[in-house]
């Protein structure tokens, strides 16, 4: 990069940085309120939610980073349209594809940035966090994770609980339930196929059957349906299986390796991996993206309005992305394409809009 490639992407990282602080502001504020309702169950404290606030942090700012990256190139590249400095490099003779991948520079020092957010900072942050406030919550609950599996062994009380892989609805499945007395002697053991809670705090138990000891022999019950109450929440044990935003990519390429070498279903971390990629990616396109809205297509529109269509084009393709995320398992689509559709579209829009610009 020579010196003006230099000034363009310094321009453009430094208000990505401006923006970035903006955006994490508004988000840890957020996070922090939605926090004031878990204040005071069990141990936790206003001082551990604000513990937690600080620690998603990481992952907040590798969500907002395509975002801010796409505001900030809008903002520091319109500011130097606005001063002239950009007529004056047109004049001498720099292209319009220069200066986009002069901002496409400061967007390939994004992406190291979000790979080291992603990949080394947020995820053992995150999971610190969570394990922390549930912790917190639940202090006479102990919890241990089957390393490799994705299951979890719970113990409450008397009652020591094994369960797997938590679905998209919050209801667990693999459930075996082993119950003592207070010698610490096994007096009953059963199992259900899936496990969710009501909205009574109640469980509801599907597929339930339970094989019970006592001093004249054993009883054998079930199939069926079956409640209990126990202080276990759903909230609490999301906590032990594995969840894909919390994975770095590398983290979920093992997984999901290891869900196919046993026969299991691994959709959902597939969607997740390709569309993490996908996304850290996408923030050199949204760099790129900025350039012919700073310049404006149409030479009768004011600065103001094609920034703010640039901004309202880039909020689109993020709910889209966001959108094929959520929806992408009901309808079965595979998830490469949910993953990279959306990249490829923002990529052919990107290059038309340069190429069309003057």
């Amino acid at each position: 990069m020579n010196r003006i490639d230099r000034y363009l992407a310094r321009t453009a990282l430094l208000y990505t940085g401006l923006v970035l602080a903006v955006l994490l502001s508004l988000g840890s504020l957020l996070v922090f309120l939605g926090q004031q309702t878990d204040i005071g169950i069990g141990t936790y404290t206003l001082s551990d939610a604000l513990w937690f606030t600080l620690l998603q942090l990481p992952n907040q700012a590798f969500e907002l980073m395509p975002m801010a990256a796409l505001i900030g190139t809008l903002l520091g590249l319109g500011l130097l349209q606005r001063d002239g400095e950009l007529v004056a490099l047109r004049a001498a003779g720099v292209s319009i594809w220069r200066i986009a991948l002069a901002a496409g520079g400061a967007g390939c020092l994004l992406l190291l940035v979000m790979g080291l957010l992603g990949e080394v900072v947020s995820p053992p942050l995150d999971r610190y966090a969570r394990q922390s406030k549930m912790f917190a919550k639940f202090a006479d609950v102990e919890l241990g994770t089957a390393a490799g599996t994705g299951g979890a062994w719970v113990r409450d009380g008397n009652r020591v609980v094994s369960f797997g892989q938590q679905s998209a609805d919050g209801t667990f499945g693999g459930l075996t339930w082993f119950e003592f007395d207070e010698q610490h002697h096994l007096r009953s053991m059963a199992e259900a196929s899936t496990a969710t809670q009501l909205a009574s705090g109640r469980w509801r138990l599907l597929g339930w059957r339970e094989t019970s000891l006592h001093t004249t022999g054993v009883r054998v019950t079930g199939p069926g349906e079956h409640e209990v109450n126990t202080q276990l929440s759903a909230e609490f044990l999301g906590l032990a299986v594995i969840n894909p935003r919390s994975l770095s990519m590398s983290g979920l390429w093992r997984y999901i390796s290891y869900q196919r070498a046993n026969g299991l279903d691994a959709t959902v971390f597939a969607i997740a991996l390709w569309s993490r990629l996908a996304r850290t990616l996408s923030v050199v396109l949204v760099c790129m993206l900025a350039v012919p809205f700073v310049f404006g297509p149409v030479r009768s529109g004011s600065a103001g309005r094609q920034t703010v269509i640039g901004i309202l084009l880039g909020v689109g393709f993020f709910l889209l992305t966001r959108t094929l995320e959520n929806s992408g398992q009901v309808y079965g689509l595979d998830p490469v394409f949910i993953g990279w559709a959306p990249v490829v579209l923002l990529a052919g829009l990107t290059t038309v809009l340069i190429r069309r610009t003057r």
